[in-house]
């Protein structure tokens, strides 16, 4: 049963009960209309609490409350407040709770005796809580006094409905949407029950409730639709069981992948090809597929698709081309079945053979390459063959085949005045019909200074010297017994990731004075350089090293001797991580790592130390972030500029020209000058080189007090006797 009540209606009924009330009572109407003022009823919610009527049962009153059914829930709570006031807010908790039918009985307790004014409020609870209407009712005396007022009988009972949940599809937004196959596709929706939760989700293909499941959560992805259309359906369950009447759907089309058509590439002949009558011509192309494999080649003359078909495999060779010009095409097909439409070619022009062009060879100096000193007299013999005619006129030249400068027209000549360096030497023959060879053999002479006596000049005075010779126990003992000299400065390496101070080698260092220069490389050895952030400038200014700074500071202090500590040096290149141009690192990071270092070990008071400031001579990138200037750390954060430089075998160059200018303006530090890692790997000059750096360069800078040379085999052989004639040169120049 529904029940309609109008306001108008309820206060009707409501006054006319206190005054009925009233009369019984017998208590004046003006003396009471207090209390009959107490007896209203509020606006009605979203569902309606009716006028209660009130019994005594064992001498206290019993109010017996009845209300309509909410559509939001099957659970009800009852407030009671004292007075009469509409406020809702003086409601404080429940008396009754967990109700489960829209009927209920309040008994109060003896405090409530006398007539009194109470109000009454009930709750739907659910989602969201919904209040009815308050009414209010006249208690009686009920002390004393077995008086009961009948209840009405009971409403009929008020079935409760259940709102049917609703689905919604928000993803994709697109009623129909259009894919290749095996494309991935994101379906998202959402369902709203008004009076409960949603407790399953069923999306389904080709039919809302009987179709293909594809999924039982609010979101999914799928992409192996097969190719057509399908249509996909949203329906949702509520916590009662419902499923949601309404089936929002989406339509999605699979098509068939549109296919990427094939390309044909010619890799040889690269260019127009001419050539004499039988002669092998080689033919190799390729095809690529970005969406899946080449599976068909074929070689074409004369059109790309109907000419006379040469070959199906990538390459092939052929000698049978007639004399004329031959286009050969080709193309290639996929594993859809398509062909290429581009059709590379190459022109092929066939000639006869109307003369075979004549060969030359040379035959003294029996060796492709020679090395010799300024002044050696240096004899060549040449001859050319012709197979259809004779040789008539002999051509050596320097530098060039055929543009060279011309030496002699003979067929054997000698030569004595090579200047100092690298000389190839060319013969060429032409036969008696005017052809000249087409080979063009060579001879590569290199002209060096001849080796000094041991008498020759010695490097500066005022300069210490040392080497880098390795860390086997041996390699120290080894070098001194080739050189025949013992240096006064040994160069380690030593890495964070790693070791600990090199106390190891202080039995063939400090015990023998030497000083010791370590490379202090902020790396792990064992793993990739540049993945190691433990090690970089950031994590020393953060202070994440220090114990191992202050360890490594005192353990220097204790090991007592002489020490050039040397970090980040070539800092200017991009082979550390520690680079200017790598890792993210800036001039401003590097200069406050420095400093930041050198103060520990200045606070451990380790003033055996001396700092090495060490940038590479050549700047690699050569750009702003390398510059000197921009990375120094300052003068009093530093004790030794040092410099490194190696002279590599394929970009070989005179020691003036690789170090000197470095050299210069290093000196506006006012810092000593070390060369803490010189080189020059195996070259004819190398001895020169030795010679000339050692002996006559280094004279002219005053500020440099030390050199240390490397001597390792590694990128390539910079040892001193990686020849005898460097050896010697070496050993000459050592004081």
């Amino acid at each position: 049963m529904k029940i309609f009540l109008s306001k108008t209606f309820l206060l009707i009924g409501f006054s006319t009960l206190a005054l009925s009330l009233v009369a019984m009572w017998g208590f004046e109407y003006q003396q009471n209309k207090e209390m009959v003022a107490a007896v209203f009823a509020a606006d009605p919610g979203p569902f309606v609490l009716t006028q209660p009527t009130v019994s005594c049962q064992n001498n206290l009153p019993a109010v017996s409350l009845k209300w309509t059914a909410s559509l939001n829930t099957d659970r009800y709570s009852v407030q009671r407040k004292v007075g009469s006031s509409t406020t809702t807010s003086v409601f404080t908790g429940e008396i009754l709770s967990q109700i489960r039918t829209t009927v209920a009985t309040d008994t109060l307790f003896a405090s409530t005796y006398g007539r009194v004014v109470h109000s009454y409020r009930v709750i739907a609870k659910g989602n969201a809580h919904t209040y009815s209407n308050v009414v209010s009712i006249v208690l009686p005396e009920c002390k004393n006094t077995v008086t009961v007022v009948p209840t009405p009988p009971p409403a009929p009972p008020i079935t409760v409905i259940n709102a049917v949940p609703v689905a919604s599809i928000s993803i994709p937004t697109w009623a129909v949407t259009s894919l290749y196959f095996g494309a991935n596709m994101s379906f998202g929706g959402a369902g709203r029950d008004s009076d409960g939760l949603i407790s399953e989700y069923e999306w389904r293909d080709g039919s809302c409730g009987t179709g293909e499941v594809l999924s039982t959560l609010s979101q999914f992805s799928k992409s192996n639709f097969s190719i057509g259309s399908h249509t996909i359906y949203l329906r949702v369950k509520d916590n009662q069981g419902a499923w949601s009447t309404n089936c929002p759907s989406r339509v999605v089309t699979i098509a068939q992948p549109r296919n990427s058509i094939p390309s044909a590439t010619i890799q040889s002949p690269s260019t127009t090809t001419s050539a004499l009558t039988g002669s092998t011509i080689s033919f190799g192309g390729m095809g690529i597929d970005v969406d899946g494999t080449v599976v068909s080649h074929e070689w074409y003359e004369s059109s790309c698709t109907s000419g006379v078909l040469l070959s199906t495999t990538s390459s092939f060779v052929k000698s049978n081309f007639t004399v004329g010009n031959h286009v050969v095409y080709f193309r290639v097909k996929d594993n859809t079945g398509a062909w290429s439409t581009n059709c590379p070619s190459r022109l092929i022009s066939i000639s006869d053979p109307v003369n075979t062009a004549p060969m030359a060879s040379i035959s003294v100096p029996a060796s492709s390459s020679s090395v010799i000193q300024v002044g050696t007299m240096v004899s060549l013999i040449g001859s050319g063959s012709d197979a259809n005619g004779g040789i008539s006129e002999y051509e050596w030249r320097l530098g060039s085949c055929s543009t060279g400068t011309v030496l002699s027209t003979l067929t054997s000549f000698s030569k004595s005045d090579f200047a100092l360096g690298a000389h190839t030497l060319y013969l060429r023959v032409k036969d008696n019909q005017g052809a000249w060879s087409t080979n063009c053999p060579s001879r590569f002479i290199t002209v060096v200074s001849p080796v000094p006596p041991a008498s020759q000049a010695k490097f500066p005075s005022w300069m210490i010297w040392g080497a880098s010779v390795g860390w086997q126990d041996t390699a120290m003992t080894n070098f001194e017994s080739v050189v025949g000299k013992s240096p006064q400065m040994e160069a380690i390496f030593s890495h964070w990731g790693n070791q600990t101070f090199p106390f190891q080698y202080s039995s063939r260092i400090r015990d023998k004075g030497r000083i010791m220069v370590i490379f202090w490389e902020a790396v792990d050895y064992n793993r990739p350089y540049f993945n190691q952030p433990e090690y970089s400038l950031d994590a020393v200014n953060n202070g994440s090293l220090d114990a191992f700074f202050t360890q490594y500071a005192q353990d220097a202090k204790t090991y007592g001797g002489p020490i050039i500590l040397a970090p980040y040096s070539e800092f200017n290149g991009n082979w550390f991580p520690w680079g200017m141009t790598v890792q993210g690192n800036t001039p401003e990071k590097f200069i406050s790592a420095w400093r930041h270092i050198r103060g520990i070990f200045n606070k451990a008071g380790a003033t055996n130390v001396q700092f090495a400031w060490v940038p590479n001579n050549d700047s690699v990138p050569d750009v702003p972030a390398n510059n000197f200037d921009l990375n120094w750390p300052g003068a009093e954060y530093v004790d030794i500029v040092g410099l490194d430089g190696f002279n590599f075998s394929s970009n070989w160059e005179t020691f003036d020209k690789m170090m000197n200018t470095e050299i210069n303006r290093l000196k506006v530090y006012g810092k000593p000058v070390y060369l803490l890692s010189l080189g020059a790997a195996e070259h004819p000059s190398k001895a020169t080189w030795i010679i000339d750096a050692f002996t006559v360069q280094l004279y002219k800078h005053p500020e440099v007090k030390g050199w240390i040379w490397f001597n390792e085999n590694k990128e390539e052989d910079w040892r001193v006797n990686s020849s005898p004639s460097s050896l010697t040169a070496f050993q000459g120049m050592l004081p």
